[in-house]
């Protein structure tokens, strides 16, 4: 682990009054209800961290519309607010996640990547779990944005 990567975690824990030792150890941590798991890739400054928050699968019943609307907010993060929207390879669960490099990482962006990714997490999970409505999601943003009769 890099030692930029582990002073931002320490950093962090302050901020967040959790024990810095065990959110270097553990690499989660609650942020408005939901845990945020972190994920450092590489050895490099100019190497990566993510952050994510697994979501329970969607329901069989709504699966189809589901994947057709992360598909949908995916496209320009339309309906993602800069996170990406997928499915957890092995489980099936729905990830919230977020990846920036780690050089540009400081403190306050790593905080606010947090919580981006916990406030995206929280409209997901009403929405898979019934609370909200599918449309609840925003689709249309790059047909609105890109009409191709608008351009010159």
């Amino acid at each position: 682990m890099s030692e930029h990567y582990t002073q931002l975690l320490r950093d962090t824990a302050v901020i967040l009054g959790v024990d810095p030792e065990g959110l270097s150890r553990v690499e989660a941590c609650t942020v408005d209800d939901m845990q945020i798991n972190m994920l450092y890739r590489g050895e490099h400054p100019d190497d990566t961290v993510a952050v994510f928050v697994l979501l329970a699968p969607p329901a069989p019943l709504i699966k189809e519309r589901v994947l057709e609307t992360m598909a949908k907010a995916n496209a320009l993060w339309c309906g993602t607010d800069g996170c990406t929207v997928g499915l957890q390879a092995e489980s099936g669960d729905i990830i919230i996640a977020c990846e920036q490099p780690l050089g540009w990482l400081t403190t306050q962006r790593f905080l606010a990547m947090m919580k981006r990714v916990s406030i995206t997490a929280a409209l997901w999970q009403s929405v898979i779990g019934g609370a909200q409505p599918l449309e609840a999601i925003a689709t249309d943003a790059v047909e609105s944005r890109f009409r191709p009769d608008l351009m010159a």
